[in-house]
């Protein structure tokens, strides 16, 4: 558990520009939250915010907390249980924290905690739209400030839940600057009974005048996937952040293969989150089934299980022939064995990548899943499963959503038994 110390009497995170796109989450006086935001014994809850209150908040923006405590107060800062300002110290006063794309995910799926170790008093909780979400696509944490490493007891600790999303093959950096003659930087994991321990064998770590970088390894990956978190150290050291960025991924990842009829509920197959690791927007999601029987009218689902218990169709099953799309159904109907491709759009994506969700449930009756595989997307490529015959063609949008009047990006085009993705002008 990282905790973070407010040390003035008055914390206000982030200064902001007039200018500066910047809403109110919550104020005092508002109802929408658990708590009025004043906590007088240790670690009660001072506020707590659901996930739609963060439902417009994206990559690099700015969460701002204005908040009264006394000097020895010590506050957390979570997204359901997980810290949502790992790392984040105490500078002349204020704190602050751009939000990387799981601190966006945490917040929208689990909302936000505040709680701490004495009185404290939050009156404000502000975002700032940020412009660089296209440059922290692969942050894993941000320093703003930097964070300062004086001594090998400080580190910046990434949850169990940001960790095992590393896969093998994954260029992590860690970027910082230093004028010490004498300096280093360690890495170290907190295995599930909370012991901190070093990883065996030893990553090989790279220095350059950028900081240090190392790839994670397959043992590494054994030892994080049931870890609580992992844990940056270091002496004489200034990190500014913390990236990682995945081995190009060629061939297609295989998530399931064998023979598993499947129902509505009870015997589902279920995808686990960590296995959509290597997901991108544009790959298919290629299912492989085989048809049971006909009588009951064989029909497949794609659905995320959320964490209430509610399940979310995926967009992507518009585009598929036989898609019914009453409420009630939400389902695609089969005729024969064969294969399902869905392109995975933005939703799509976020739902499947969202550490907060469940898990992918793949539901049906009269039908049997015998492979699932992630196909890396090829570029604008063409999704065949028959020839197409002269129906008119229907455009949907990378959400699985028809479009009337499709320009200016790429679509999905269901054309009879064709789907392609095409760039229109």
């Amino acid at each position: 558990m990282i905790k973070h110390l407010l040390s003035m009497a008055t914390v206000a995170m982030v200064a902001f520009s007039a200018a500066a796109d910047t809403v109110t989450v919550w104020q005092t006086g508002d109802p929408a939250a658990e708590g009025n935001g004043e906590m007088t014994s240790a670690w009660s809850t001072a506020i707590c915010l659901n996930g739609s209150a963060f439902a417009d908040a994206g990559i690099s923006d700015i969460l701002t907390i204005t908040a009264t405590c006394d000097a020895s107060t010590q506050v957390t800062i979570k997204a359901g249980w997980d810290d949502i300002f790992p790392g984040s110290a105490p500078v002349d006063g204020s704190v602050s924290n751009v939000l990387t794309k799981w601190q966006v995910q945490m917040l929208k799926g689990s909302g936000l905690r505040i709680s701490g170790s004495g009185p404290l008093t939050v009156t404000k909780i502000e975002l700032t739209a940020g412009d660089k979400a296209e440059e922290m696509a692969n942050a894993l944490w941000i320093g703003n400030p930097v964070q300062q490493f004086t001594d090998w007891s400080q580190n910046i600790q990434l949850t169990g839940a940001y960790a095992k999303t590393l896969l093998a093959g994954t260029t992590v950096n860690v970027n910082y600057t230093t004028d010490a003659e004498e300096n280093g930087f360690g890495l170290m994991y907190v295995d599930g009974s909370w012991q901190w321990l070093n990883f065996d064998p030893a990553p090989e770590i790279s220095y350059t005048e950028q900081g240090a970088s190392f790839v994670v390894t397959e043992s590494m990956v054994e030892a994080l996937s049931s870890c609580q978190g992992l844990v940056f150290q270091g002496m004489n050291i200034s990190v500014s952040s913390i990236t990682a960025k995945a081995a190009v991924v060629t061939e297609p990842t295989v998530l399931f293969e064998g023979y598993h009829e499947v129902d509505w509920w009870g015997n589902a197959l279920n995808i686990q989150k960590t296995d959509f690791a290597t997901l991108q927007v544009g790959d298919k999601l290629v299912t492989d089934y085989v048809i049971t029987d006909m009588e009951v009218g064989p029909a497949i689902k794609f659905q995320e299980l959320m964490p209430d218990w509610s399940q979310t169709p995926l967009a992507a099953m518009a585009a598929i022939p036989g898609y019914n799309p009453e409420p009630d159904a939400t389902n695609i109907a089969l005729t024969e064995s064969g294969t399902i491709e869905l392109l995975i759009g933005q939703s799509d994506y976020d739902l499947l990548t969202d550490p907060a969700n469940q898990y992918l449930m793949i539901v049906g009756q009269g039908v049997a899943v015998t492979k699932v595989q992630i196909v890396p997307n090829d570029g604008i490529a063409d999704v065949e499963m028959e020839d197409t015959n002269d129906a008119p063609a229907v455009y949907y949008n990378l959400n699985g959503v028809e479009v009337a009047n499709p320009s200016h990006g790429v679509f999905i085009v269901k054309k009879g038994n064709k789907v392609t993705k095409q760039f229109v002008r």
